[in-house]
């Protein structure tokens, strides 16, 4: 699909919102897992972290404030 004019990031409300965690293992990736959902927040990324990312997953994200509340949850 070709990019589409218009606003662009999490502005945009035409674009598919993607979640995706990648398994990695210094520079080899293991898994990938993506999944499409309907909105960002935290109830629909809750339920991707807790089918595929272990409590003791070291996690990085680009630090969106989005994720707080998925932090709160492990701890």
């Amino acid at each position: 699909m070709c990019p589409g004019k218009g606003k662009t990031s999490r502005g945009n409300e035409t674009k598919q919102r993607v979640v995706m965690a990648i398994q990695a293992d210094g520079f080899c990736i293991h898994r990938c897992y993506t999944k499409v959902i309907p909105s960002a927040h935290g109830a629909e990324l809750q339920v991707f972290f807790l089918n595929h990312i272990d409590t003791d997953a070291n996690i990085r994200t680009d630090n969106w404030k989005g994720y707080t509340h998925l932090k709160r949850n492990q701890d």
